[in-house]
Formats: structure tokens, sequence, C-alpha cells
């Protein structure tokens, strides 16, 4: 009979020894190689100097057996590159090359003597596309008649017309000028409109003081008026119908708008004004934010249309626009109380966007 099991011998204790032996040898010799690279590593003044070309061989070699595309070729070449690329910063002349149009604001303009506006350019690319970072360079057609700074600030020195030439890059941009004699006297905001109507967008004058004058209007005055009912400018100038006098702003019952130390009383839609009866809202139309400073339209409403003047309400006394009680765009300065010295003997109030 068999047995139904087969039975192996058992290793003997010495061949047990002999191969832990073994074992022991091959551990220690992976130690003892591992401490010389790792101290090699460190002796070396750079990994690079030995081990580029033994790496760019193993990379190069992988990439013949696997392809270009090979994620082992792919590894080795990220793992050990000496280079490392950085994003390249633009220059100021990488950003002056990239401006293909400049747009200069405001794009001309009528003045007096002695008086002085400040330009802005816009630079936009051929896709316009505004460009950032820009320098420009200003000019004067006529510095006897107009000087300007780097800055792009203005000063008019004589009567008649220059153009300011704003320059980056390869591209340019010019705005006329005319300077009118004296000094600017005071003007309403017709007048003011009117005046700067003299000068059309192709730098003629217009008017009383020459230029084109016929029947038929020029491709650029059509423009130019076109631009101005789609877009029109809101010119900083005082109005001739406003009717100040001290108690606006002194006497409680007339007060409007956010005065300071008063009592004032929010709600949910607006602000209460106790002491003067006067309820307020605002409506913003537009907010452009800005490097610095920013731009923003409010369209603000204060109910108390009518003010008291010793015995006498006077309506509207600081005109609304666009209609009475409401105020849009800047605040202003009103001149009242004129003595027999004009501008010496006077009094000045000024306005807030929102009417106080």
């Amino acid at each position: 009979m068999r047995p139904s099991h087969a039975f192996f011998p058992l290793p003997s204790v010495g061949f047990i020894k002999a191969w832990s032996a073994a074992l022991f040898r091959r551990a220690l010799q992976r130690r003892v190689v591992c401490c010389a690279v790792a101290f090699n590593l460190l002796l070396w003044p750079g990994p690079g100097l030995v081990t580029q070309h033994i790496f760019s061989f193993a990379s190069q070699a992988l990439s013949v057996r696997w392809g270009v595309n090979s994620y082992e070729a792919f590894f080795l070449r990220r793992l050990f590159s000496q280079s490392r690329s950085k994003p390249r910063r633009d220059t100021m002349a990488d950003r002056a090359s990239a401006v293909a149009h400049v747009r200069i604001n405001p794009g001309k303009f009528v003045g007096y003597e002695d008086e002085g506006v400040t330009f802005t350019a816009l630079p936009t690319d051929f896709l316009d596309r505004n460009v950032e970072g820009v320098k420009f360079t200003w000019e004067s057609s006529n510095p006897e008649k107009l000087e300007i700074d780097d800055a792009g600030r203005a000063k008019f020195l004589q009567p008649g017309l220059a153009r300011v030439i704003c320059r980056t890059g390869s591209a340019s941009a010019t705005a006329a000028v005319l300077i009118r004699p004296n000094h600017r006297p005071v003007q309403s905001d017709d007048d003011w409109r009117n005046d700067q109507k003299r000068l059309d967008a192709s730098g003629n004058i217009v008017g009383a003081l020459g230029g084109p004058q016929s029947g038929v209007a020029s491709a650029g005055s059509l423009l130019s008026s076109l631009l101005d009912k789609l877009m029109p400018t809101a010119y900083a100038q005082s109005s001739s119908t406003d009717l100040a006098y001290s108690e606006l702003w002194s006497e409680p019952r007339n007060l409007v708008g956010s005065p300071r130390d008063r009592a004032v009383e929010s709600t949910a839609m607006g602000t209460v004004l106790p002491e003067g009866s006067n309820f307020k809202w605002a409506v913003q139309i537009i907010g452009l934010g800005g490097r610095g400073i920013g731009a923003s339209l409010t369209l603000s409403h204060n109910n108390r249309v009518w003010s008291r003047r010793d015995t006498r309400v006077a309506f509207d006394a600081i005109s609304g626009w666009p209609a009475p009680g409401y105020s849009l765009g800047f605040g202003r300065i009103v001149v009242y109380d004129l003595g027999v010295g004009g501008y010496l003997a006077c009094k000045f109030l000024l306005v807030d966007p929102d009417g106080t």
C-alpha cells in the first residue's frame, strides 16, 4: 500500500544558517552602496556636472525606444533638466510696440489765456483692446502758445491755435486747442458749450472767428454733432439760473442731501432729513473702476424743491437737472452776492453731487 500523503524532508540547521548569512550580506552590501552614493552626491559641486550626460543619454535612449511622446522620457527630462523656464515679463518697449491706436481726451478744447487742462490718452491694440502700463510722450506744436508736461498737463500762454501731440511706440494722436484772448468770463452751461463749438473735431475754427461757415456742413462737423447727441459731454460749469443765498445752508428747514452733524433717518428706499422735511434717494447710472480713481455717475433726488428766504420762498433755487429736485453728474461752485469788487467781495456755495 502507498501512503496517502508525501512528506518532504525539512532543511537542516546548517542550510538555514548559510541562507540567513547570505541574505544579511546582500542587505549589508545594499546599505553600503546607498551610503556611498548619498555621500558622493553631497560632495559633488553640482548634480548636473556629473549626471548631465548620463541622464541625457538615458532620456535619448528612452525616446528612441518608446518614441518622443514616451512618459518615461518626458519624466526624465522634466526631473533632471537644468533649465527652469520662467514666464517672460513684458518690457516697456514690448507694451509700446503693441499699441496700434491712441485716443486723446478731450479730443479738442477751447480755452483762454492763463488757463490749463489735463489731457489723457487711451492706448489700444489692433483688436481694440486696452494696453496697460504704457508711457506716453506729450508735445506741443507751438510751445509759445501752449506748454505741456510729461503728465499731459497743458498751460495756455498766448491766443491762437495749437495742437497737442501724444506718442507711444509707432502710434500717435493729436488734439486741437483754441486759445482765446483774455481771461474766461463767468459762463453758463450754454456759454461753455457755445465756446467749445467754435472748434470742430477736425481742428477747424467755426463761427465768428472764421473757418468753414458755408451752408453745407463738413463730414467732420456732422460726425461731431452726431456723437455729441449720442454721447453728450458733461461739463463742470456753473449755471447762471442758480438763486443762491446764505440761508440755503444756514437755515435747517432748507437742508437737502447729506449735511454733516444733522439728524438723518435711514429707510429702505433712501434717507429722511427731519429738519428740512426732505426725502432723498439715489440710483447709480454707471460705475467704472480705475487705477487710483474710478468714474461713477449717480442720479440723486431731493423732494424739497421750495426753499425759504426770509418771509419769501424760492422754487428750485439750485437749478436741478434733468428736472427740478434732481442732480446728475458732478457738483459745482455757485458764486453769489457779488460786491463792488467783484470776486474780491462775494460768496461761494459748494454744491455736492447729491445736492448737499
